[in-house]
């Protein structure tokens, strides 16, 4: 099993034994406080990217995929979303759900041996603001992950509408960006970790012409995640966090978020891909 923890300042899976039981009771659930209800909907809903930035990740050969897997822990979070407006009104039902469907969600990452199927480019943002990069938060997890979550489906969604051009404003052969941009904005303490954890690139052999030609396959694969504007009617349903503001940043590291939180984990994912850019404008030397 996994456990998420900061150590020494940096957002770190720490792999240790699996739980021997999980005792939730339906009745202390739905009368916890609707914030820790809201957070754990955050960590869920965000299972729509990481599980397609997973599959992504397959298509390209950085990472064995599994479909079972990856039903089981979708299956959950349909579930959920199916339930979610009925978390207002503390429904036993609803909330038996969301709690079976973080429960799965640790399964999946248990059968499949990382935290893989679990966490994506969502998770890579809140953890950069976990570890106080770029700026800090005391927002829950889940609350930051949900918002996360926000950012990639609208970003990705503007690369879909785009469409194949969209490649034209990515550096050929996708270098990452330069350790004297990264290590300014990482910081003297972090950088070490931050800079073993990038010592070999996860893209590493990946250029525009290889995406160029799984194009509709990538595609098709995000278009998986629902778009902006139908998470937002389901966030908005138990109302769920939604904007930078809301979990205590400003709109103005959007951007920059995007663009050094692939950093944090040397993990693929199509974020990872859209932070090499050609001309970035957070690149400084």
């Amino acid at each position: 099993n996994s456990c998420a923890m900061t150590l020494k300042g940096v957002k770190t899976t720490v792999y240790t034994r699996m739980p021997i039981a999980i005792v939730a009771d339906t009745e202390i659930l739905r009368n916890s406080p609707m914030k820790l209800t809201r957070s754990g909907f955050g960590d869920m809903v965000g299972k729509y990217t990481s599980v397609a930035d997973w599959k992504i990740s397959g298509l390209f050969g950085a990472d064995e995929f599994c479909q079972n897997i990856a039903d089981i822990q979708m299956k959950a979070v349909r579930e959920v979303i199916d339930s979610c407006a009925l978390l207002g009104e503390k429904d036993p039902g609803a909330y038996e759900k969301l709690m079976y469907g973080l429960i799965l969600s640790g399964l999946a990452m248990q059968m499949f041996g990382t935290t893989r199927p679990a966490s994506g480019p969502e998770h890579h943002m809140s953890h950069c603001w976990e570890m106080g990069v770029l700026a800090h938060t005391d927002a829950l997890h889940g609350e930051k992950v949900g918002v996360a979550t926000l950012i990639v489906s609208k970003k990705y969604h503007e690369v879909l509408r785009q469409g194949i051009s969209y490649l034209d404003t990515l550096l050929p052969n996708l270098e990452m960006m330069p350790k004297a941009s990264l290590r300014k904005v990482i910081g003297e303490e972090l950088w070490p970790l931050i800079e073993e954890q990038n010592a070999k690139d996860t893209l590493e052999g990946l250029t525009v012409d290889i995406i160029r030609e799984k194009w509709d396959e990538l595609t098709a694969i995000m278009a998986t995640i629902p778009p902006y504007e139908e998470l937002l009617e389901i966030y908005n349903s138990i109302g769920a966090m939604t904007t930078m503001e809301e979990i205590g940043l400003s709109d103005d590291l959007i951007d920059k978020s995007f663009m050094f939180a692939p950093y944090i984990r040397n993990r693929f994912t199509f974020m990872r891909i859209m932070s090499r850019k050609i001309n970035n404008e957070f690149v400084t030397e």
